[in-house]
């Protein structure tokens, strides 16, 4: 009889293990699809959210092309750009993004903004030197980000996307 108890509670200890086993597994799958379904609405926009997005990228973008224009090739390397415009530039770019544009631009625009405003950041460190080496980590920053602002609204095809930032 003692023998027929431990068999009883062996296959009852079993059987619980088998069943914790089965919901862990049924629990993660649960999960992951749910999470799987909340990803999918919060990146599902109405087609009417992406148009008034789109435009009013349209209507804030122009501006940031036409501070970043300044810093051309022409303005960077040939005519060596001044510490004072370099600052102006970066003070313009930040008052730029404290209106509309921070709420439109995307998070891979707000990278590469980020990126163009360290590189003009000549407060820090030794990086009031205006040397090659900074004028190109300007010139680079300044590419990806107008690409991304380009890309933002579709003016980009695939084959002109910027490098992963």
């Amino acid at each position: 009889m003692d023998s027929h108890l431990t068999i009883v509670i062996i296959s009852l200890v079993f059987a619980a293990l088998v069943s914790a086993f089965v919901a862990n597994i049924f629990f993660q799958r649960l999960k992951r699809e749910v999470l799987k379904e909340n990803h999918k609405q919060n990146n599902n926009h109405s087609p009417q959210l992406d148009d008034k997005i789109c435009e009013l990228r349209l209507s804030s973008y122009p501006r940031a092309f036409e501070i970043t224009d300044q810093l051309g090739s022409q303005n960077l390397f040939k005519s060596k750009i001044s510490t004072g415009s370099v600052k102006q530039i970066r003070e313009d770019l930040i008052e730029w993004n404290k209106a509309l544009a921070s709420f439109v631009l995307s998070e891979k625009s707000l990278k590469t903004f980020y990126k163009l405003r360290e590189a003009l950041d000549l407060n820090s460190g030794h990086h009031h030197l205006l040397n090659q080496e900074r004028l190109e980590k300007i010139w680079k920053a300044k590419n990806q980000f107008r690409a991304c602002l380009r890309e933002d609204v579709n003016l980009t095809s695939e084959e002109d996307e910027p490098a992963s930032v």
